[in-house]
């Protein structure tokens, strides 16, 4: 089963729902791949927020043999294998050739605070997406190709939101 892994930014939004899709240079997600979504699935578990198990999230870690930790209050744990999603659609993009307004609806869908600009409000991140891939990428990522990978809510959700 593929694994999708993502930065501890997107760990509520996701949790949420808010969150269901994401972009990646690799096109190795196909529709109808079931991914197990995790948060910094590479960095040790204990390092990891803590968050409310939800029933499901109590019953997977019973049959995968986690450790219960006695100094965490009781329900939560460490918000590492988040659950699965199954892919509903996978596009692929080269944001230098989309519109202005392409660009704003791809990047809020993707859970950043608009493609270049903040919203006057401030965001969930505060960060756009130009500047976190800028950031992440280098001045040229617009000129690549990415694909977009989306899902339509969780097969299996072991955790919930903060403050859900």
């Amino acid at each position: 089963m593929p694994a999708l892994s993502f930065q501890e930014m997107w760990l509520d939004a996701l949790l949420s729902g808010r969150k269901k899709q994401t972009i990646r240079a690799t096109d190795r997600i196909k529709v109808d791949h079931v991914c197990s979504i995790y948060n910094q699935q590479r960095c040790q578990i204990n390092t990891k927020p803590l968050r409310k198990l939800t029933p499901e999230g109590d019953e997977m870690m019973r049959e995968r043999k986690y450790p219960r930790v006695r100094k965490l209050p009781e329900g939560t744990y460490y918000a590492h294998f988040l659950g699965k999603v199954k892919i509903i659609d996978v596009q692929s993009m080269i944001p230098s050739e989309m519109s202005g307004e392409n660009l704003e609806a791809w990047a809020w869908a993707d859970g950043f605070d608009g493609f270049s600009r903040l919203d006057p409000l401030g965001g969930e991140h505060e960060i756009t997406a130009n500047e976190w891939f800028t950031m992440n990428y280098g001045d040229d990522w617009m000129n690549r190709t990415w694909h977009v990978i989306r899902w339509d809510g969780w097969l299996e959700r072991y955790f919930l939101a903060d403050g859900e």
